[in-house]
């Protein structure tokens, strides 16, 4: 849920901090709650192992959120 209009980054990582996919990078979102789903590829169009991964949601002000998820294939 962004409070204002923002440009937004989301970032999947694994536990070594390598990004895995980039889902959003700077995209202009509007203030309000919204969804986004990953589909377990990585940024070159493969799948992913099943495992721990991180999130992190960024905007010009800086890190918004950040959380782990869990990948099971």
């Amino acid at each position: 849920s962004l409070p204002n209009k923002d440009a937004v980054t989301i970032d999947v990582t694994d536990f070594s901090g390598r990004v895995i996919r980039h889902l959003m990078t700077n995209a202009p979102v509007p203030a309000g709650r919204f969804e986004l789903q990953w589909d377990g590829m990585s940024d070159v169009g493969e799948k992913v192992p099943s495992g721990n991964y991180t999130y992190r949601i960024t905007t010009e002000a800086g890190v918004l959120i950040s959380g782990k998820l869990l990948l099971n294939r």
